[in-house]
């Protein structure tokens, strides 16, 4: 069984000190923040949890992550401590800072597989036919790969 550092300095999380910014920023306090979490989000953070989140002394879950990023009108990945290199959860490749969320997956994706998850949800909804599908999907990813802005 691998050994786990359960040092007092370890890191826990990688959005502590960007959470604790913008609660600041808004004029929050942890009481407030939890709060407003339940009341928009229907997710219960504690001021305690909130507090060790923020600290780096607590594991923050994904539904928590997600939860946040909408408190505060924000990307997941606006919620981390330092940037992070942008890359699409299907295909893996760095894609520039606007991202899509999708909403079947909560997978953070590039405009392309973005795009590709659209269509192939349009085919399970006898929406488009296979053919159709795939050439929107060659369409779509010639006109995102291209230069033209």
């Amino acid at each position: 069984m691998p050994h786990r550092n359960n040092c007092a300095h370890e890191r826990r999380n990688v959005i502590g000190k960007k959470l604790r910014s913008l609660r600041a920023a808004k004029g929050l306090s942890t009481q407030k923040l939890s709060e407003v979490l339940m009341e928009l989000t229907g997710v219960y953070i504690d001021t305690s949890s909130l507090s060790r989140l923020e600290k780096g002394k607590r594991v923050v879950s994904d539904y928590e992550l997600v939860a946040l990023a909408q408190v505060f009108g924000i990307s997941i990945l606006d919620l981390y401590d330092e940037p992070v290199k942008n890359l699409c959860s299907h295909c893996r490749k760095p894609f520039p800072e606007t991202a899509i969320i999708s909403s079947v997956s909560g997978d953070v994706l590039c405009a392309s597989c973005a795009a590709k998850e659209i269509i192939n949800i349009a085919i399970s909804h006898n929406s488009l036919t296979k053919d159709e599908a795939e050439e929107m999907i060659k369409t779509l990813t010639d006109f995102l790969d291209s230069d033209t802005p």
